[in-house]
């Protein structure tokens, strides 16, 4: 089973595009953290997501911003005046928005729309249905 899960924040604006079929991609770096012998190392993973999942990246996540990401470990290789490069990315699958490493929108979400997000939302859970919980 190819399986990989990632908790980290973002290393710089995602890069969106198009196919040439219509499909959303998106190219992030994701920075992960660990501590070994009390010192904090950091890796760095190429993410690659496509169609829905591209799309919730573009919109709504940004540099800085916490993601964990579930999908798979893609290799592959690039030949290049004679020189093969070898290459590994994530390749997305799920994601899930974790928060922004600041308040501020990101550019990759006007914040006409956050700030419309965040008040439907509100309005959703302080809403008096009647519930005894």
């Amino acid at each position: 089973m190819n399986s990989v899960t990632l908790i980290g924040n973002i290393g710089k604006e995602p890069e969106a595009a198009t196919t040439t079929n219509g499909t959303t991609t998106v190219r992030l770096s994701l920075a992960t953290n660990r501590k070994v012998k009390g010192e904090q190392q950091t890796q760095w993973h190429t993410v690659k997501a496509y169609g829905k999942t591209a799309e919730i990246i573009r919109d709504y996540a940004g540099k800085g911003d916490k993601l964990a990401i579930q999908g798979r470990i893609d290799y592959w290789q690039s030949e290049k005046d004679g020189t093969t490069r070898y290459f590994t990315d994530i390749v997305a699958h799920t994601v899930e928005l974790l928060g922004a490493r600041s308040s501020a929108p990101t550019q990759a979400a006007p914040a006409s729309t956050v700030a419309a997000k965040k008040q439907a939302a509100k309005e959703l859970f302080e809403a008096d249905d009647g519930l005894p919980f």
